[in-house]
């Protein structure tokens, strides 16, 4: 994948009908290339989550907790 994750990266989720659980990753548009989070969650909202906050850490960001000031998750 290009090291350039400032761009048109989007983040998005994916269900896996074998394990019932939801997969988070980051893509480019129109490409098939997809760098996935670790782990697989119980909830599409938890893998939304753990999306964004895989794009924040590939753009050098530090994650914001819950609590803490700064700016929203993308």
């Amino acid at each position: 994948m290009a090291e350039d994750f400032n761009g048109s990266w989007h983040t998005g989720v994916e269900f896996d009908r074998d394990t019932r659980r939801w997969r988070a990753y980051v893509a480019e548009p129109d490409s098939p290339q997809r760098e996935y989070a670790d782990g697989d969650f119980d909830t599409r909202a938890n893998a939304a989550v753990a999306a964004s906050n895989l794009l924040t850490r590939l753009r050098g960001e530090d994650v914001v907790s819950k609590g803490e000031e700064g700016l929203p998750r993308i």
